[in-house]
Formats: C-alpha cells, sequence, structure tokens
C-alpha cells in the first residue's frame, strides 16, 4: 500500500500504534488527516480520535481484519477487480511533492512530524 500511495503521489502518515490517544488526536490533527486506514485492533483507538478531530466514520477503513460494517482495504481491492475499475492515472511527482510524515517518539512532549519529500 505504502508503494502505492507514493506512485499516485498521495502523502500520507504512519501513526505508531503505542501513541496514547491524546497523541493520536494531536497527530490526527498536525498532519490534517482526511481519511484513517487502521488495523482491526486499534479500531477501538481510532473511533473515538476519528470523533474529537471531525473525520466521520465513513472516512475510516481498515488496513487489515474484519470488522461488522467496515470495508477494508483487501474488500475496496476485490470490488475494484469485480468491477473491472480502470486503473488511475499516476501523477507527475514534482521535485516538492510530499511524500510521508514521520513522527518523532515525543520524548519530551507530544510528537513532531517531520515531512519526508520526493526528490528525483
Amino acid at each position: 500500500m505504502v508503494l502505492s500511495l507514493l506512485k499516485l503521489a498521495v502523502p500520507f502518515a504512519l501513526l505508531p500504534s503505542s501513541s496514547t490517544p491524546l497523541e493520536i488526536t494531536s497527530l490526527a490533527n498536525l498532519s490534517k488527516i482526511t481519511h484513517l486506514f487502521v488495523s482491526e485492533k486499534l479500531l477501538s483507538v481510532a473511533l473515538p480520535v476519528s470523533k474529537k478531530i471531525g473525520l466521520h466514520e465513513n472516512q475510516i477503513f481498515l488496513l487489515c481484519g474484519h470488522s461488522s460494517g467496515r470495508k477494508s482495504l483487501s474488500d475496496f481491492i476485490e470490488c475494484a477487480r469485480k468491477q473491472n475499475i480502470p486503473r488511475v492515472v499516476t501523477r507527475s511527482v514534482k521535485e516538492d511533492t510530499l511524500a510521508y510524515i514521520v513522527f518523532s517518539s515525543g520524548t519530551s512532549g507530544l510528537p513532531k512530524g517531520l515531512l519526508i519529500h520526493l526528490f528525483l
């Protein structure tokens, strides 16, 4: 999935699974997330955080696992295959294209984000 996002020039942030709900809320606000992919195990942490940051439930997807009424990444892939949805044309990656955000451990407070850009 990470390589696909890089190829499509879609920026993403990796949120550490060991983060507390307060840290995840801070990281989500800092990175201005619009969608959240989470494992089934972390869904119970992600749902209250999503409410705090104003992320609607239909913007939360399962990266792996299953939960009643929630689509997973594999569900999306299977649906696209069945419907023969055409591939998305990749966007041109420019010198300043944001690739992803890495967060510090936050040892001196809340974690800080580091922007990683693609350089060709």
